[in-house]
């Protein structure tokens, strides 16, 4: 029962995300995780920003937010300063976009805080 709810849970993911931009914000690229998701949610492009050697305030990352083809930003917990997922929240509220929360970038997590998510409200 629990695969059957975690597939049919990628499967919503995947229609959802199908021709966006997913930005992930945590500790370094993993070229493997990425061809994961990407074979997850695949019509799904996958932009991965490494927080490891960058500064705590988030500036790095910023224009990648504001992007208009980047609609859902992944905060991976555990891989980020305090200061890049309180830029990242701010940033995401200002511009509109999806924020998730997730403690290890897999398709299943990213699935499941998808599908949890509330819808973005705007402040300006």
């Amino acid at each position: 029962m629990k695969v059957q709810k975690s597939t049919e849970s990628l499967r919503q993911a995947a229609s959802t995300l199908h021709g966006q931009v997913l930005l992930i914000i945590g500790g370094d690229r993993r070229p493997q995780q990425e061809q994961r998701l990407r074979d997850a949610f695949s019509g799904t492009q996958i932009m991965w920003h490494p927080t490891r050697e960058s500064n705590a305030g988030g500036g790095q990352f910023a224009g990648l937010v504001h992007r208009a083809e980047v609609s859902v930003v992944v905060v991976v917990r555990g891989l980020c300063r305090h200061g890049h997922t309180k830029r990242a929240h701010e940033l995401c509220l200002k511009a509109g976009k999806v924020l998730l929360w997730v403690h290890r970038p897999t398709p299943a997590a990213i699935a499941r805080a998808l599908l949890l998510a509330p819808r973005p409200r705007t402040h300006r």
